[in-house]
């Protein structure tokens, strides 16, 4: 309850006035006040201590140098990166990571990054890979899978690249290791053919290299370069680019007394996958195919769209009047031709100098649906597709299903969304049990796994 000054209050009968505090009460309120002014003025000494000691904190800040982030030192630090030396030094002889594969790399220019980004045309730079010059021939940065690639890298340092110490100096140095590479398979040939009396073949020195503790060196590095084949397979590079890099890694390091395609089988084939003599047959492609108005006239497509199209699969031994009649159906878009081909080309893998490429494809793929159907007894597409994704001999025909695949998304780019074109490029190809309409399933079920 809040009783305001000079209110009577009735207690007992007595009636008293609240007045002001007697006098006892003043002075100890006066007390109280004493020490609350003492109190403050220990308050403010301790204040005033508080201030010396963050000015001393002050100047202690003010010797370091204090570097906020901003929105111009970030884009100096976008804009203005220092030069990132990416160079491996070798003795005597100095290479980009990449540069041993065959590939130099450029970045995606303005233009096709902003065609690729609206949707205007299927981005490819693939095409730079027909340039017979290494200078020539440079691969997208972005096209490449950067997971893979970095493997690939630190694989082929494993196996190109020694760290030894100059006596002279004391100096680490990195060395390059090809011509012992070359020494130890060389060497290892030699004692094989010295210790067998039967006929000397690639199959027989692979079981030598695992047998043998002599060649256990030459056999660890066949299968470095087996695993480095397999991530260059996978590092988003085209067929064509693949064999073109193949080359490049081998060649140098290829033994003078094993042939080159043997070496090449050697390195890429398990032994249990090169014992299959009906896939591991090697043999010398012979280019029998005449040079097409489609990879040289390309100027034909401003006019004609589908002529160019037509033209290159007729040669091919497709029906040229059926294809130009499924093209003519649509519009192919401008400078889509080139793509297209390429794409196709790819589908023939390692053999695309083939003189038929229709019936090669049809044969493979013949050969291994049969292998299928005996080896597992279904016959749905989904059971095939996953027969040759996990089956190595059988690698060929699932690079044949992929390919096609690619085929078709970049006829579906080009503007060709018809089901006659579909026709007209499986018929010819599609084996007579697996028939037309579950190549096209099958071949959608590619992309489908692709994109899962």
């Amino acid at each position: 309850m809040t009783v305001d000054a000079g209110a009577t209050l009735e207690l007992d009968g007595v009636n008293d006035t609240v007045g002001p505090l007697s006098g006892d009460d003043d002075d100890d309120d006066d007390d109280d006040d004493d020490d609350d002014d003492d109190d403050d003025d220990d308050d403010d000494d301790d204040d005033d201590d508080d201030d010396d000691d963050d000015d001393d904190d002050d100047d202690d800040d003010d010797d370091e140098t204090v570097v906020e982030p901003r929105g111009q030192n970030l884009g100096v630090a976008f804009d203005e990166q220092a030069p990132i030396e990416d160079r491996i030094y070798r003795d005597p002889f100095t290479l980009r990571p990449l540069e041993r594969f065959g590939i130099y790399l450029r970045e995606l220019d303005i233009d096709e990054l902003l065609a690729t980004v609206d949707g205007r045309q299927m981005y490819d730079d693939s095409e730079a890979g027909r340039a017979a010059s290494p200078a020539g021939y440079e691969v997208a940065t972005n096209r490449l899978r950067r997971d893979t690639i970095e493997g690939m890298i630190d694989r082929c340092e494993q196996l190109f690249l020694s760290e030894t110490v100059d006596p002279a100096t004391g100096e680490l140095r990195v060395e390059d290791q090809t011509p012992h590479l070359r020494a130890a398979l060389e060497v290892a040939w030699d004692h094989y053919a010295g210790a067998t009396e039967s006929e000397l073949t690639i199959v027989g020195f692979s079981d030598y290299l695992r047998t043998s503790a002599d060649a256990m060196l030459a056999n660890e590095y066949v299968q470095g370069l087996r695993q480095v084949l397999v991530e260059l397979r996978s590092s988003g590079l085209s067929e064509r680019e693949v064999r073109h890099c193949t080359a490049a890694l081998l060649d140098p390091i290829a033994p003078r007394n094993i042939p080159r395609d043997d070496f090449e089988q050697l390195v890429r084939w398990s032994n249990e996958e090169l014992r299959d003599a009906t896939v591991r047959v090697a043999v010398e492609p012979v280019d029998t195919r005449p040079e097409t108005p489609a990879v040289v006239n390309r100027g034909v497509l401003a006019t004609r769209p589908h002529g160019v199209l037509a033209a290159f699969l007729g040669s091919m031994s497709w029906e040229p009047a059926t294809i130009r009649t499924a093209c003519g159906r649509g519009c192919l878009q401008r400078g889509s031709a080139p793509v297209v081909i390429e794409r196709f080309q790819s589908v023939l893998g390692y053999d695309d100098n083939v003189a038929d490429p229709a019936g090669y494809l049809q044969g493979m793929l013949d050969v291994a649906w049969i292998n299928f159907t005996e080896a597992t007894g279904a016959c749905t597409t989904e059971d095939f597709m996953h027969y040759l994704r996990s089956t190595p001999s059988e690698h060929g025909a699932y690079v044949c299903i992929e390919g096609l695949r690619d085929f078709f998304v970049a006829l579906r780019a080009a503007g060709l969304t018809c089901e006659d074109c579909t026709q007209a490029v499986l018929a010819p190809i599609a084996p007579a049990d697996l028939g037309i309409d579950r190549l096209a399933r099958l071949v959608e079920a590619a992309g489908a796994s692709s994109r899962g």
